[in-house]
């Protein structure tokens, strides 16, 4: 998470990644939800549907939103709120 706090997103995203792997807890949602996050930072939008799409599968933190659709709009929305 330093990565993420330090605006290192090209570290911190696959870090994140890494760290979440094939766990399912609430730190690995976590991990998979800043992961999105950093990869919209980075400009790659494919990458971070991924991680949000492996975030929102899991039902650990309501406040996680779930992906509908083709998740443009929600990766919209998460980038004007990883800069805000």
């Amino acid at each position: 998470m330093s990565y993420f706090h330090t605006k290192a997103y090209g570290s911190a995203a696959p870090t994140l990644s890494a760290s979440a792997g094939s766990e399912r807890d609430a730190m690995s949602q976590n991990a998979w939800l800043h992961a999105g996050i950093s990869y919209i930072n980075l400009q790659n939008k494919n990458q971070a549907r991924m991680a949000f799409q492996q975030a929102s599968e899991m039902d650990f933190d309501s406040r996680v939103l779930r992906l509908e659709g083709t998740g443009r709009g929600t990766l919209q929305l998460c980038s004007t709120a990883a800069r805000g």
